[in-house]
């Protein structure tokens, strides 16, 4: 298995995959709870940062998979402050949706990928987020009363 080696004398192994310039990811590299745990309890709440959320203004993928409970409404909540979001959730699949369904993670990122190449507007309309289930009308019982 090939290996790189970091500034500070790390060997890591690797996988070849796809071409194009090298990108290494490491993931849970040397660390466990205890190298994370400081920065998360810092770390300011995702729900408390809506309001920079929202001044994104570049096409945006959101991914998730129906299993990940942890992730669904978050993955809503950037759906919804974002205007220029997209969002797949991915059926049956949980937190490794890249790795538990690789050929629907590619197709819909390779998609939209496509789409922002072209130049596609993801602009959402203001009639396709309405405030409630109901539309931009409001809840029809109010304005039809008994007749509904």
């Amino acid at each position: 298995m090939p290996t790189i080696t970091t500034d500070d004398d790390v060997k890591l192994y690797y996988e070849e995959a796809g071409s194009g310039t090298p990108i290494v990811f490491v993931h849970e590299f040397a660390g466990d709870w205890r190298s994370w745990e400081p920065q998360i309890g810092r770390r300011p709440c995702l729900y408390e940062l809506s309001e920079a959320i929202a001044a994104i203004n570049v096409p945006t993928l959101i991914m998730s998979g129906d299993e990940d409970e942890p992730c669904l409404e978050p993955s809503l909540m950037l759906k919804r402050a974002i205007k220029t979001a997209q969002l797949a959730i991915l059926p049956g699949a949980g937190h490794g949706i890249n790795l538990e369904e690789p050929a629907l993670f590619n197709q819909l990122l390779a998609e939209f990928l496509a789409q922002v190449e072209q130049g596609k507007s993801f602009e959402r309309h203001p009639k396709a987020a309405p405030e409630s289930i109901w539309g931009p009308d409001g809840d029809p019982r109010e304005r039809f009363g008994s007749m509904l």
